[in-house]
């Protein structure tokens, strides 16, 4: 039985799948994965280098106007577009209960809607210093109202390297912008920095055939600086200016900061007491690493205020030891965040000071931060504001939706999942309410890769045991930018009985009651065929 939540996974050695295929498996799955420079969690890295070592659209505008010292932190777009941005000008709770309190008024939903102006195929959506930037395949553009003007494609990206996919977008707009692609070379990844604009250089890293990892890039003044290390016995991450004059940072060494070089395994391999696994910048230009000390140790930052020597900041009182992919925001001034997993807390950086914000009521499935410099969260139904109070809600999606990445400008917000980019429409909502005349039931999201008459067989057995399953069809239709499953219903009753048999049969399933009526891709009937050859 398949999960509820349908985007497979590239295949893994072996796979026999051709160049192009892939390729396209890459960039999907690529395009899927969190963080700026699309890297491997470091703890593999480290894994993988002891080993070497031992062989060696539209819509939504809200109220954004509003020694070594070790030091610890405290714990504490067209006219369509405006017509939906004012539909919901000023959206929020009121202060006093939880969150921020009661909504003062409706939170609107949304439907999304495919963002392909002009025959384009966007594939991913990157919020930016000045702009909203997408990209197709190489192309970098920018999005202009309901069009994209297209800048351009990196150069420098080197014709002997296939499977190229671009990962992430840095700089600042208009004349600074480069992007991180990714290559595979006998599926070991090879990160490259390539500018888009005149007056960056490339770095690639790992072009010996060995491994390699961007950790991140930053922006400091007319400078753009990146974190990057290729395996070796040192494990030495290195600083290196890409554009603009040259920044020089000194981290602290393992001595400095009393690492104990016989802790850990690989710690004699290490150069720094801090191994960063992200790397960012305020907008005032305070450099940060985040990273755990010493390698095995608790979580923390390392910061320059200035070029030159950095101080260390134990960020233990305020979330755990650093296990996972991380993600740096950037806000106004002197002001970042940092996203580290779906319940731990989204650590706060305000001049000069960390502190961790309360969790919204449910897990963070991504962040971001609009051109207006506030923070946004998504759970995969709402999308919240971070305010004074707490989260205040935002915009209601019609659909669950899990997205890869979110950008917001003015109010308007493109979604990006599953290779393509969804602009955000007003939409009505399919809550359940009394008095409905369309009930249905929701079931998973179909795979990217199910064919076009997918028989999803195994669904229709369990649901075939169902009482009253004879009379019910399994409708296959587009909503939310995927294709779904699910059944129209007779009463609440039924929908009721079969939302507690689809839950109890159906691994993963999560099903619930809706007002919904859908235009049907195509329906099917729920007693499988003796020659049903789709499975699931």
């Amino acid at each position: 039985m398949r999960s509820p939540r349908g985007s497979g996974e590239g295949g893994g050695a072996g796979d026999g799948l051709t160049t192009e295929e892939r390729s396209s498996e890459v960039r999907a799955a690529l395009a899927r994965s969190r963080g700026g420079a699309g890297r491997l969690g470091v703890a593999a890295w480290l894994g993988m280098a002891a080993l070497v070592s031992a062989c060696r659209t539209t819509p939504l505008v809200t109220d954004e106007t509003s020694g070594a010292p070790l030091v610890r932190a405290s714990a504490a777009s067209g006219a369509e577009g405006d017509a939906h941005a004012a539909a919901v000008q000023g959206a929020g709770m009121r202060p006093g209960a939880p969150g921020g309190g009661e909504a003062e008024r409706a939170v609107p939903t949304f439907d999304l809607e495919k963002f392909a102006p002009g025959g384009s195929h966007p594939e991913s959506v990157f919020p930016f210093d000045g702009a909203v930037l997408v990209t197709q395949g190489l192309r970098v553009g920018r999005i202009v109202g309901e069009e994209i003007a297209w800048l351009g494609m990196p150069r420098e990206v080197g014709a002997d390297i296939e499977g190229r996919t671009i990962v992430s977008v840095h700089g600042a707009w208009p004349d600074a912008v480069d992007v991180v692609h990714t290559s595979f070379r006998s599926r070991v990844p090879v990160p490259t920095l390539s500018p888009v604009t005149e007056g960056g250089r490339s770095l690639r890293v790992g072009s010996m055939g060995g491994l390699g990892q961007i950790v991140g890039v930053a922006r400091r003044g007319s400078s753009t600086l990146l974190v990057a290390w290729d395996v070796s016995p040192q494990m030495t991450a290195r600083f290196e200016t890409v554009r603009g004059p040259e920044v020089r940072l000194r981290s602290r060494s393992p001595e400095e900061a009393g690492c104990d070089m016989s802790e850990a395994l690989g710690a004699r391999h290490l150069s720094a007491a801090v191994v960063p696994i992200a790397f960012g910048a305020t907008q005032q230009g305070t450099l940060i690493a985040f990273g755990n000390l010493c390698h095995q140790k608790g979580p923390v930052a390392e910061v320059w205020d200035e070029p030159g020597t950095s101080r260390i900041v134990d960020l233990g009182p305020l979330v755990g030891r650093f296990e996972r992919r991380l993600e740096i925001l950037r806000g106004r001034g002197d002001e970042l965040w940092l996203f580290s997993g779906p319940e731990r807390p989204i650590l706060h950086y305000l001049d000069g000071t960390f502190s961790a914000l309360p969790l919204p009521e449910k897990p963070v499935q991504k962040a971001f931060v609009s051109q207006e410099g506030k923070l946004h969260v998504s759970d995969g139904r709402t999308i919240l504001r971070t305010s004074e109070n707490g989260w205040s809600p935002v915009a209601q999606l019609a659909w669950p939706t899990a997205f890869d990445a979110l950008a917001m400008d003015k109010g308007r917000i493109w979604g990006a999942m599953g290779g393509e980019v969804h602009a955000f429409r007003k939409g009505e909502s399919v809550a359940y309410r009394e008095g409905c005349r369309t009930l249905f039931v929701p079931l998973h999201v179909a795979m990217h890769h199910d064919p076009e008459f997918f028989s999803f067989a195994e669904s229709r057995q369990a649901l075939s045991r169902f009482a009253g399953a004879a009379s019910l069809s399994l409708v296959e239709f587009q909503a939310g930018g995927a294709r779904r499953l699910g059944i129209q219903v007779s009463s609440k009753a039924q929908g009721e009985a079969l939302i507690a048999h689809a839950a109890a049969t159906m691994k993963g399933e999560k099903p619930e009651l809706l007002c919904y009526a859908p235009q049907p891709i195509r329906v099917i009937p729920l007693k499988p065929k003796a020659n049903d050859a789709g499975g699931e």
